[in-house]
Parts: structure tokens; C-alpha cells; sequence
């Protein structure tokens, strides 16, 4: 029964994906979108491709720098291979679940330390979306000169929102405890035991502050590399787009696409990517084009992970 449940959830975010890909198909004009699409500079659209990476070798630093401070020891030739093994078989699972879910089985495995790995993987994932937030709000600061559609400003505000009260729920002893009450009464025991194992590893991180701000900054970087990589992209179709738009949307991009309700956020990317590129007078032709690369990008470096994958393969069998 779990396996029919997992298959009918797969095929609904399927389903919603091209049901988005569909509305949008027929919005926009395609002989203009397929001429946008042609008539890229090569050239600029390989060099943006390749800056994109830049963005997954940061992801992997800033992974392999909280193992470092919980003590976690595994070869650097067997970490290569986990994380590009989570970046090629994750890209079949919804949102980000299936890249965290695959690391953690593996590292839980190998140096059976459950609790350090869970909170590895989760304190990766928090301050990557801290990153986000803090972009966020630096466009924010940067575009007032210019106004700022209120959709844009009210979802910023919301990521901030979500991430303050996340820092409280983990790191204030108070609230930590009624949540655990809360959990007790509604009979999550299973839940319980994990969150308070995930907790107490989390909870001994936070006097590691330099380690913490390290991770920070690291996210930001990758959270810049996005916005970078998309004006160079626009500039291979032949667009001059300033960054100021792509600093704004991006955090509220990546913060929908992360929902696992669509495969890889096919579809949700798309229909974000356009709604808010509309807030600033940019075309649904050109939105959605940026978008379908974006998605093309994706694509190419999953099976990037997966050579890197196959090519660090034996060191999963030392």
C-alpha cells in the first residue's frame, strides 16, 4: 500500500506540473517564444551553464564544513560521492526532499551517528534558506529607490518571518519544550524521539558561531550565483535585464519551487518565474524562455552528478 500511495502522490505532482507547463504554453506567444529561444548567443548560454556550477561546489563546501564541526569523519573521495549521488537520483523526488533524504540515508549508514546527520543535513538546509533571506532583503534595501511591486515586498517579508520563527523553535529551549508537549499529546512518539535527537545535536552548534557565520556567507555566495547566472543567461538571448530584478524574484522563486508539489518544480518555476517577471514589466515570452533554460540548466547539471557520480563510484565500496 505505501508503494501505491508513493506512486498516486508522484503521478498528482506530475500531473500539476504539466497542467502548469499547459496554461502557460498557451498564454504566451510560442513563434516568439521559439524565436527568443533560437536566437541565442551559444557561446554566453554554455559560460552562464558553466557559472551555475559554481553554485553546487559551494553547496558542497558548505555541507562538508558542518560535518567538520559535529565530528563527522568520511573521505573526501566518499563525500564527492554521496553529495553527487543526492544531486542525480534527488532530481526524482519532489522539491529538495529526495537530495536531503538520500544524503542522510547514506551518512546515517556509514558512520551511524543518526542524530548529528539529521541535524548536518537540516542546519545545510537553514542556512541556505537564511542566505535566501538575506538577499532578499539586501534587494529589498537596494530597489527602494526604484519601488517595489507589493507581491514582491509581503513574500520577502514572509521568508523572514518563517526564518526567525524556525531559529526560535530550534534554539529556544522554551518553545522547544512545548513543542515536545505537543507532540506528546498527539501521540507523535516516533516524531518526538527524532526531532529531540535532531535538537540536542542542533542545540551544542550554537556557540560554533564562527563555523555558523562561515556557513552564512557561503549561502549567500550561492544565493548570489543564481541572480549572476541569470542575467548572463538573459544576455545570451539577447536581453539586458538588471539584477536588481533577479536579486528580488529569486529568493520567492526558489522558496516555491522547494514546496513538494511538483517533480523538480517543473511547472511551479515556470508560473512563478513569469508572474513575478511581470511585476516588472517584463514579457511572459521572455519569463518563461529564462525559466525553460533555468529547467534546461537543472537538467544538465543532474547528469553532470551522475558521471561525477559513477566516476567516485569505488570509493562508496572502501
Amino acid at each position: 500500500m505505501p508503494i501505491i500511495k508513493r506512486f498516486l502522490f508522484y503521478l498528482i505532482r506530475l500531473g500539476l506540473s504539466v497542467f502548469l507547463i499547459f496554461i502557460l504554453l498557451r498564454k504566451v506567444n510560442l513563434r516568439c517564444l521559439i524565436g527568443i529561444l533560437t536566437s541565442a548567443n551559444f557561446g554566453l548560454l554554455l559560460f552562464s551553464f558553466l557559472f551555475a556550477q559554481l553554485g553546487y561546489i559551494l553547496c558542497f563546501f558548505r555541507w562538508k564544513m558542518i560535518l567538520k564541526a559535529m565530528k563527522i569523519k568520511v573521505s573526501l573521495g566518499r563525500l564527492v560521492s554521496i553529495f553527487s549521488a543526492s544531486l542525480f537520483f534527488g532530481a526524482l523526488f519532489p522539491s529538495t526532499v529526495g537530495n536531503d533524504l538520500l544524503r542522510s540515508i547514506e551518512l546515517m549508514a556509514h558512520t551511524k551517528k543518526t542524530g548529528e546527520v539529521l541535524a548536518g543535513v537540516f542546519l545545510d538546509r537553514l542556512s541556505g534558506y537564511a542566505g535566501m533571506v538575506i538577499v532578499g532583503i539586501f534587494a529589498l534595501f537596494l530597489a527602494i529607490p526604484f519601488g517595489i511591486p507589493k507581491e514582491i515586498v509581503v513574500g520577502i517579508l514572509l521568508l523572514l518571518i518563517v526564518l526567525i520563527l524556525i531559529i526560535f523553535g530550534l534554539f529556544n529551549y522554551k518553545i522547544y519544550k512545548a513543542l515536545n508537549r505537543l507532540l506528546v499529546k498527539i501521540a507523535y512518539i516516533k516524531l518526538l524521539s527524532s526531532l529531540e535527537t535532531m535538537h540536542n545535536a542542533l542545540f551544542k552548534m550554537r556557540n560554533l558561531r564562527k563555523m555558523l557565520l562561515g556557513n552564512i556567507f557561503i549561502s549567500v555566495l550561492v544565493q548570489l550565483s543564481a541572480p549572476i547566472t541569470a542575467v548572463i543567461m538573459a544576455k545570451a538571448l539577447g536581453f539586458k535585464i538588471g539584477v536588481i530584478y533577479f536579486l528580488l524574484s529569486s529568493p520567492l522563486i526558489t522558496a516555491l519551487t522547494m514546496l513538494p508539489i511538483s517533480i523538480a518544480g517543473l511547472g511551479v518555476r515556470d508560473m512563478a518565474t513569469v508572474f513575478f517577471f511581470s511585476r516588472f514589466g517584463i514579457s511572459q515570452e521572455i519569463a518563461f524562455s529564462l525559466s525553460f533554460l533555468s529547467f534546461g540548466f537543472i537538467l544538465g547539471s543532474v547528469i553532470l552528478s551522475g558521471i561525477v557520480y559513477v566516476a567516485t563510484l569505488h570509493y562508496r565500496r572502501l
